[in-house]
């Protein structure tokens, strides 16, 4: 399966953000951000982004490959994935075990502990199944919900790619994301959700809706393309950005609808795609681009972060004393938290998900997957 595509580096530096969003977010509940704070309480919007980035980002690069569905393509494309997002998902899952086991040493079990740390929940997490309805609270490393929503869209994307494959035309893809946003809203309306973190309600809707934007947000993005016949970066996408940014931030003071900021990152998004200078200048430098590679650790391993920071504060007051300094205290959580992404991403996710992919591909060049192809599946699809 051959899907060597260009790396769009003001996307990989806008992944750091969202990250750096939902990491601010976790502090909310310790120290106060003052005239930040109604932004701060919209950084698990981070997550929605990452859901629409990630339809955009596979579109990019594994679009082509799906315009049928051969079984060799779709189990090197669903063995890649869980590549991606296994290693460091068990490495920071072990950390819970290791440490529930050392405070069950300590204090013994309390009645609060089942439902976090059931067998059960251990065992959806390991098989990345916990955020499929299959528990009623969400278990040990609780971020982790978003990673098994997204495994849920990895296994729809290939059929999802055959839809999107035919879609041609800017006006389908534009009619199908405003579809795909007001069926979302409806479906908001229709549960009594006035927000969309549904973490451990919906999730499963979530990311279906939006990892679908993402899919025909791509589609956009490759007709505008297409019809500049050049990638040639304009300012006119760096003003797009500066307006999505500017609107993003009134709506956060002005306590906008999730379902209005969401369209909003969305904007975003499709303008970062088109890296004008201003973009690449501050989203696709090195050090964005290394904090954007680094995020998907770095939002992986903050709960448990921020668990230890608490529980190594009991035995040093100086911790204790921290978040009555907000400055100091979201200073040293961030260094933490990148400290910490660094070191997961070096030894963990990075050599992990190389020697993974490498003897995927071995497994796919010795023929070991049989290629059955989905003849007739495609050819019901309209062209539209």
């Amino acid at each position: 399966m051959s899907h060597a595509t260009q790396k769009i580096d003001s996307l990989t530096g806008i992944r750091a953000l969202a990250a750096i969003a939902v990491v601010l977010t976790h502090m909310l509940s310790q120290t106060k951000f003052g005239c930040l704070t109604p932004l701060i309480e919209k950084g698990y919007l981070g997550v929605d982004l990452f859901f629409i980035l990630s339809g955009f980002i596979l579109s990019h690069v594994y679009q082509t490959v799906f315009r049928s569905i051969k079984m060799r393509s779709l189990f090197e494309f669903l063995m890649l994935r869980l590549a991606r997002i296994m290693p460091v998902h068990l490495v920071v899952l072990l950390l819970y075990c290791l440490d529930y086991s050392f405070l069950l040493l300590a204090r013994g079990p309390k009645a609060e502990d089942s439902a976090i740390f059931s067998p059960m929940g251990l065992l959806y997490n390991i098989l990345n199944l916990q955020a499929w309805g299959l528990a009623k609270h969400l278990s040990w490393n609780c971020p982790a919900w978003s990673i098994s929503a997204e495994w849920f869209a990895y296994l729809l994307f290939p059929v999802l790619c055959l839809f999107s494959n035919r879609m041609h035309k800017a006006w389908i893809n534009i009619a199908g994301i405003i579809g795909l946003f007001a069926g979302l809203y409806l479906f908001a309306i229709a549960h009594g959700e006035l927000s969309i973190r549904w973490h451990d309600t919906y999730p499963l809707v979530r990311v279906g809706f939006e990892f679908t934007v993402g899919i025909l947000l791509f589609n956009l993005f490759k007709l505008q393309l297409k019809k500049n016949n050049s990638a040639i970066p304009s300012f006119r996408w760096d003003l797009l950005t500066v307006v999505s940014v500017c609107l993003f931030i009134y709506g956060g003071y002005a306590n906008f609808s999730d379902f209005i900021l969401v369209p909003i990152l969305t904007l975003l998004l499709y303008s970062l795609a088109f890296a004008g200078p201003l973009s690449k200048l501050v989203m696709g430098n090195k050090v964005m681009a290394h904090l954007g590679e680094i995020s998907f650790s770095m939002y992986m391993i903050d709960a448990f972060a921020t668990i230890t920071y608490f529980q190594a504060s009991k035995f040093l007051p100086v911790l204790q004393s921290l978040p009555a300094s907000p400055i100091l205290y979201v200073a040293v959580r961030l260094v933490m938290s990148l400290c910490n992404a660094h070191l997961l991403y070096l030894f963990i996710e990075k050599p992990a998900r190389n020697k993974l992919r490498d003897y995927i591909k071995m497994i796919g060049k010795n023929n070991k997957v049989p290629e059955l192809s989905s003849k007739g599946l495609k050819d019901l699809l309209p062209e539209t």
